[in-house]
């Protein structure tokens, strides 16, 4: 891989976290354009279900500016489409704009896909490359939900939680705000932007009562760095330096909001809660023997009867409104329970800087891996099937990215 190649392919990812969570049931997808000279002369990411993909997107950029298409190369993070769906093959969009070479980071691993865009390119006379090195994590993070869909037919769920210092989730009862920094809380926002479908469980619902919102905040990246041996998280911030920077399409957007409401509902605190996410998408989880007490709620109701019959509903719907993955946030009960059951794939765990007793005057609630985590040992929710990948870390608090084997390229 030529330096130029990877520095293009590095500016096309920065693209493509721009259409994280904003393009299902499409991957998400950048791509830049760059002239015979070096000189990038188009941009652009995946748009929204039947809006244009990132090729044409990059393409119509350079067009509008005057640029020629012929002679240049594009870089694009997936292999370009090849049939007919909402929109045209952008293999088509290639041919017919002149480009003389396509730099892609991945194979799209669907059926009619599969290297044979590629083919098809290179029979016409345009040069190809795979280059898939020192991409993995920008790979990753944009591309695996999507490709664990073609490959499991499932939405996969990606667990969050934060713990204190020394390995705890929550006080003995209830809940007593917030375990991290705002520094985490703005990375947790982010976080959030980064998937269609934000949930949370019954404990959490009836303790806090959150709303789930995600501000707009610039998004961060992963980036493999070797330093002594391991995999650092860092952040990189995008072009847009100011708020009105941010194009249109790359705001907020839409995305729902799953609720699992306890078995013993309070209808006076469901009625409040609805009330102010009544302009937002959400739907609400409830125990089917607690259907007389949802009327309040204007919203979506999914009833189900027990625990295996909820999780079979809940990503029933994500399939149904086309969500590419769920990003869930836990307590203590639930995330282990979720972490046994092989129901996750991926999980960020928020570390925090003070211990439970600073925070609560006494010990936590948590859980064994949790605690051993706390004490130094990467290896501690690999009893689960998880393995540690990557992490950020500023003052003295630490995101950490973990993965089963299957979810990681």
């Amino acid at each position: 891989m030529g330096e130029q190649d990877s520095h293009f392919l590095h500016k096309a990812f920065l693209q493509a976290a721009l259409a994280v969570g904003g393009s299902d049931p499409n991957p998400p997808v950048g791509a830049i354009l760059v002239s015979p000279e070096g000189k990038i002369i188009g941009q652009g990411f995946t748009q929204k279900a039947g809006g244009p993909h990132a090729e044409v997107m990059a393409i119509r950029q350079a067009q509008s500016r005057g640029g020629l298409c012929e002679g240049t190369t594009l870089y694009v993070t997936l292999e370009p489409c090849n049939h007919y769906g909402r929109t045209p093959p952008c293999t088509l969009a290639i041919l017919e704009a002149g480009i003389s070479r396509v730099v892609t980071a991945a194979l799209d691993p669907s059926v009619p896909m599969q290297g044979q865009s590629l083919k098809l390119l290179e029979q016409q006379g345009v040069a190809t490359a795979l280059i898939s090195q020192h991409f993995s994590l920008e790979r990753h993070l944009t591309l695996m939900p999507f490709f664990y869909r073609q490959r499991h037919q499932e939405v996969p769920i990606i667990l969050k939680w934060a713990q204190t210092s020394d390995g705890y989730l929550a006080p003995p009862k209830g809940s007593s705000g917030p375990i991290t920094s705002e520094k985490s809380r703005s990375i947790l926002q982010r976080l959030r932007r980064l998937y269609p479908v934000l949930g949370i469980g019954a404990g959490t619902w009836q303790s806090d009562l959150p709303q789930l919102s995600r501000r707009y905040y610039r998004n961060f990246f992963f980036e493999r760095k070797d330093l002594h041996g391991d995999l650092y998280l860092r952040e990189l911030i995008l072009r847009h330096e100011s708020k009105e920077d941010i194009p249109p399409e790359a705001y907020e957007g839409d995305y729902y909001r799953f609720f699992v409401l306890p078995k013993s509902l309070n209808p006076e605190l469901l009625r409040l809660h609805a009330q102010k996410l009544e302009k937002n998408h959400v739907v609400y989880f409830v125990y089917r023997e607690n259907a007389s007490l949802v009327s309040c709620a204007t919203q979506e109701i999914v009833f189900f009867e027990n625990y295996e019959d909820l999780w079979e509903k809940l990503l029933a719907k994500a399939k149904d409104l086309g969500a590419g993955s769920i990003f869930w946030e836990a307590g203590p009960t639930l995330a282990e329970k979720l972490l046994s059951d092989q129901r996750v794939q991926a999980m960020f765990v928020f570390t925090g800087r003070r211990k439970a007793q600073e925070l609560w005057g006494q010990k936590g609630r948590g859980f064994a891996a949790t605690e051993l985590f706390a004490q130094g040992c990467r290896e501690a929710f690999e009893k689960y099937g998880f393995f540690w990948r990557a992490f950020l870390q500023w003052e003295q608090e630490e995101l950490h990215y973990f993965t089963r084997a299957d979810f990681w390229d």
